[in-house]
């Protein structure tokens, strides 16, 4: 008889991962649906109230809920014998004396209505349990090109270079289109620059492809932009900051 998988939350992770592993769940076991304790507003399918499904031996439960939560569900599927896996980048396994199986953290975004791609997206796993630790590569690797096994601090670690990566950028991407927007501008006057600075980044090393005023230490430049930012004070202040922070990187 096959195992179970189940996902405990129907948010963004959630869903990215759901929507995989029903077309690519390892061979001994079945995706059979996403738990929720407010199945009647998900607009996934099976969604069943996670008090009421009866677990079989075996069974894995994916933890994708935001991190204050995963410890008080951990708690209740503990109890009721099946491995739980939480999914989250920053957490360990273990916290006040509640357990976690494992951890399976994929380094990447995930977004309601927004297609991400899992291929060679690197997946972190953190087990004890030998056939758990199977189970989790083998459905990493259906997933992904990329499974490695992790410590809970390269997890965090990793989870802080992942916040730089996107959601600092992310916040600095929209820095550029409030300004192209205010001069009247379309924000896709920024898409050309910022398509080339990643790929440069990507192909060459962020180390290596680094330009602009503070890089060249250009203050007459950075003067000027200190003065239009003279009604932004946030913006100002970050500006600022990263200017002092690229010459400190660079130097």
């Amino acid at each position: 008889m096959k195992s179970h998988i189940y996902i405990a939350g129907t948010g963004n992770l959630a869903t990215a991962l759901g929507v995989e592993l029903q077309e690519k769940s390892p061979a001994d076991y079945q995706f059979a649906g996403w738990l929720s304790r407010n199945p009647e507003k998900s607009v996934l399918k099976p969604v069943f109230d996670h008090s009421s499904v009866q677990f079989q031996q075996g069974d894995v439960v994916f933890l994708c809920v935001q991190d204050k939560y995963i410890f008080n569900l951990a708690a209740e599927f503990e109890r009721r014998g099946v491995y739980v896996v939480h999914c989250s980048g920053a957490q360990p396994l273990e916290q006040k004396g509640i357990k976690c199986d494992a951890a399976f953290w994929p380094v990447q975004t995930f977004r309601a209505g927004i297609q991400s791609s899992w291929a060679g997206v690197p997946i972190l796993i953190q087990s004890e349990n030998a056939t758990l630790t199977q189970f989790l590569f083998e459905t990493g690797e259906l997933l992904s090109a990329r499974v490695v096994s992790s410590t809970a601090e390269q997890r965090l670690k990793m989870h802080l270079a992942a916040v730089f990566a996107n959601n600092f950028v992310n916040a600095l991407i929209r820095s550029a289109e409030i300004t192209a927007e205010s001069i009247g501008y379309s924000t896709e006057f920024i898409h050309p620059i910022l398509k080339q600075t990643v790929i440069n980044a990507i192909e060459n090393g962020a180390i290596n492809t680094q330009t602009g005023p503070a890089f060249r230490g250009d203050e007459v430049t950075i003067q000027k932009h200190f003065q239009l930012l003279e009604n932004e004070p946030e913006m100002k202040r970050m500006y600022e900051e990263m200017t002092t922070y690229i010459s400190f990187l660079f130097k």
